[in-house]
């Protein structure tokens, strides 16, 4: 279980747009919202310049995904509509240093023009800081209901 963020590479996003971006079609090089693997492998070059460790892998055949996994997250590109930030809930996530990365990704996320959206509250955020009061919410709450079961 944890939070999830979508980046999508279009101006003015509002929710309404995230079903039919997210929809099952793979995004063409012709969408206004395509995101290109030289503009994944720019994010991830931006995203090496701050000392964050991470090993690259591509998926399946057939499959359109690239992506970078974490020691405590994981940031992947579906489809060429959409990157995904997955953030697990566990307590080393409740941190002053893994806040300060994640905000750093987002916010070179949202300089190399990505909007974001978050399912969870099913609101578009403008701000990096913005995710991480929402996240902590949801962690407390999630551990809150575990410890009930």
């Amino acid at each position: 279980m944890g939070h999830d963020l979508f980046f999508f590479k279009k101006n003015n996003l509002v929710a309404e747009d995230v079903d039919k971006i997210l929809g099952p079609e793979k995004a063409e090089p012709s969408d206004d919202h395509f995101i290109s693997t030289s503009l994944l492998i720019i994010i991830s070059e931006d995203i090496e310049a701050l000392h964050i460790y991470y090993q690259s892998y591509i998926g399946k055949t057939g499959e359109s995904r690239l992506g970078m996994n974490y020691i405590n997250y994981c940031l992947s590109m579906y489809n060429n509509n959409h990157i995904a930030l997955e953030i697990p809930y566990h307590r080393r996530n409740n941190s002053k240093a893994i806040a300060e990365e994640l905000i750093s990704i987002i916010r070179i996320l949202f300089e190399r023009g990505f909007s974001c959206f978050d399912p969870q509250v099913s609101r578009v955020l403008t701000q990096p800081e913005d995710f991480f009061s929402v996240f902590l919410t949801s962690l407390i709450e999630t551990e809150r209901i575990l410890k009930k079961s």
